[in-house]
């Protein structure tokens, strides 16, 4: 099974995630480039790259990127690892819907 052609945007999610709702405007806007670079990179609901790349991705400095991503990491919006300078970013709702489908298939 190939990509999926989209991925399922819930707005009452969006409106009411708590975690979310304490992020900046500018953080909540990567977090939506982030989720659309996810879907499309089809790798399990999480990205990995640097700031420099990842602030490429989103349409961002790297300045932005790195506020973005401690503001993810503080308010728990996703959860975010480092390691050997590289970021890795899950959107949990993705991984679980993915990991639903591979145990389905």
């Amino acid at each position: 099974m190939g990509k999926r052609p989209a991925f399922f945007f819930y707005s009452g999610d969006w409106m009411k995630d708590p975690c979310l709702s304490m992020c900046s405007p500018t953080t909540r806007g990567i977090w939506v480039d982030l989720m659309c670079a996810i879907h499309e990179n089809n790798d399990g609901g999480k990205i990995t790259g640097s700031y420099n790349q990842l602030a490429r991705i989103c349409r961002c400095s790297p300045a932005e990127i790195e506020e973005a991503v401690n503001e993810i990491k503080e308010t728990k919006t996703g959860n975010v690892t480092f390691c050997n300078g590289n970021v890795t970013i899950i959107n949990r709702r993705m991984k679980r819907e993915h990991d639903e489908r591979e145990a389905t298939k």
